[in-house]
C-alpha cells in the first residue's frame, strides 16, 4: 500500500470570538488544489480520503473530480484544533514572527481537548486501518500539515507508510516536496 499524505492548501485567516473557526480555502489555496490534481492527473488513485475539516475537503474535491474518486472522511486524522475559534495560517505566523509560531515549532502549543498522546493515538490508528483496508492500492489522504518543523517525531512515525505531498506553489506552479 503506498499512501500519499497531502497537506491541506492555503485557508483564509478566520478569528472568531465564539465558535468553531474551520475556515474554508483562500483563492490561493483554491489554486493550489487545482495544482495538485494536475500534479497527480497521471499517478493511479485508488482512493481518496480527507480530514473532516473544510480546508482539506476543498483541497480534495479537484482530485476527486480529476480521478472520478468518492471523498471519504475520516474523523480520527482530523486536526488537534479542529475545535479552534481561530484560525491564523502557519505561514502567516511564521512570516509575521508571531511568538505563537516559535511556540508551535518548539512542539510546546496546546493540543486542547486531548493530550499529544491522544491525537498521535487516534491518527496512528486511522492510518493503521487504511493501510489494512487498502492492501497493494494507492490511497490519498488529505490533511493538517505534517510539516517536518512542526511535527518531527510524527512526520518521522508516517513517513514509512509513504510519500508527503505539501500545497507550497511557486510561481503559479506546484512546487510538491516529497520523500
Amino acid at each position: 500500500m503506498e499512501l500519499i499524505l497531502i497537506r491541506h492548501a492555503l485557508p483564509v485567516r478566520r478569528e472568531l470570538d465564539e465558535g468553531i473557526a474551520d475556515p474554508e480555502l483562500s483563492p490561493a489555496g483554491h489554486a493550489q488544489a487545482r495544482h495538485l490534481a494536475e500534479y497527480l492527473a497521471s499517478e493511479p488513485l485508488d482512493a481518496l480520503y480527507t480530514s473532516p475539516m473544510r480546508r482539506a475537503v476543498q483541497t480534495a474535491e479537484p482530485l476527486a473530480v480529476a480521478k472520478n474518486l468518492p471523498i471519504t472522511v475520516i474523523d480520527e486524522v482530523a486536526e488537534w484544533d479542529r475545535n479552534a475559534s481561530e484560525y491564523i495560517p502557519l505561514e502567516e505566523l511564521k512570516a509575521a514572527g508571531d511568538p505563537r509560531w516559535r511556540t508551535m515549532a518548539a512542539g510546546e502549543f496546546d493540543f486542547g481537548e486531548e493530550t499529544p498522546e491522544q491525537f498521535r493515538g487516534r491518527v496512528v490508528t486511522a492510518l493503521e486501518a487504511l493501510v489494512e483496508a487498502h492492501p497493494g492500492q494507492r490511497v490519498a489522504l488529505v490533511a493538517r500539515a505534517l510539516d517536518e518543523d512542526r511535527h518531527a517525531e510524527f512526520f518521522e512515525l508516517l513517513l514509512h507508510l509513504g510519500r508527503v505531498v505539501d500545497h507550497c506553489v511557486l510561481d503559479g506552479k506546484a512546487a510538491v516536496g516529497g520523500q
